[in-house]
């Protein structure tokens, strides 16, 4: 007779029915099918992002804004260090940047001297100002030319001072560099926190990673690309779930005669990471060598 399906109790949330119905047997050994292909092998299933993260520079914790369980995306605030003298130090510097008065007191006195230029030379081809006299305003206006050009660069570098220190505000926020789930706070307010130390962990379950040990004449029939089955040991009903390789090692384990190999699944459900499985590879037909 046909054996229909028993609902999942455990993780029942998580798994979509066409899942659970995958894990039915049409026959009525009470046992599921077992996906055809090289296997099983088994697997511990892993974030396929885990990030520690740490200030850039030292400080005291003045904001954390997430708690374990949160979901984040790239570019979320987590903590903050306290910054009040920073943004003290960058008004400082905001003023200094917008402060132009030098330089329009140089072009000022680079002006007026080279109209000065202009009138000795007229007044020494007349016979009045002497050679002297004009050599002398010469020199006052390379001078004043210097001095400006002088001023443009202080107001430039200003403006760069001002850009290092907003840079520096910035470097006293912790943002996540990916979507994911906060694991854990390690700081909390008022706490100190350096560049070695570790102030928040985040990581991403989706997808969820399986690293695989096979046997190296089994490995070097699989490439990157491939499909592969995936069936959980820790849930009540087996399931399959498909994934595929994204990596196999390059530098095999002699003494064991292994090589890793790295599934990638999708996990739009939800499932933790941790879970123990079974998988099985279904290579994809490969030319003949010399073909």
């Amino acid at each position: 007779m046909r054996r229909t399906c028993r609902p999942a109790r455990r993780w029942r949330s998580w798994i979509p029915p066409a899942l659970v119905a995958a894990g039915c047997l049409a026959s009525g050994s009470g046992q599921p099918s077992v996906p055809p292909g090289l296997g099983p092998f088994p697997a511990i299933s892993r974030p396929s992002d885990y990030r520690e993260l740490a200030v850039a520079i030292r400080g005291r914790v003045d904001r954390v804004h997430v708690a374990p369980g949160d979901t984040v995306e790239p570019g979320d605030e987590l903590l903050t260090l306290e910054d009040s003298v920073q943004r003290q130090t960058i008004e400082l510097a905001r003023l200094s940047a917008g402060d132009d008065s030098s330089v329009r007191n140089s072009q000022l006195l680079r002006d007026h001297w080279a109209e000065e230029v202009r009138l000795t030379s007229e007044s020494n081809q007349q016979g009045g100002a002497s050679e002297n006299e004009l050599r002398d305003a010469r020199l006052k206006l390379g001078q004043s030319e210097i001095s400006l050009d002088s001023a443009k660069i202080m107001l430039r570098e200003a403006g760069v001072e001002l850009a290092r220190e907003l840079a520096r505000l910035d470097e006293m926020r912790v943002v996540s560099p990916i979507a994911g789930t906060i694991l854990d706070v390690h700081k909390r307010q008022g706490e100190a926190a350096d560049e070695q130390t570790k102030v928040i962990t985040v990581i991403s379950t989706n997808p969820l990673w399986l690293e695989v040990n096979v046997p190296t004449k089994d490995a070097m029939r699989l490439r990157v690309g491939d499909a592969a089955s995936i069936r959980w040991q820790d849930l009540e009903d087996a399931i399959d779930m498909d994934g595929k390789i994204i990596f196999v090692s390059p530098a095999g384990h002699a003494g064991a005669r292994q090589i890793q190999v790295r599934v990638e699944v999708s996990n739009d459900s939800g499932l933790p990471s941790g879970l123990h499985s079974d998988i099985w590879f279904h290579p994809a037909p490969r030319a003949a060598a010399g073909s």
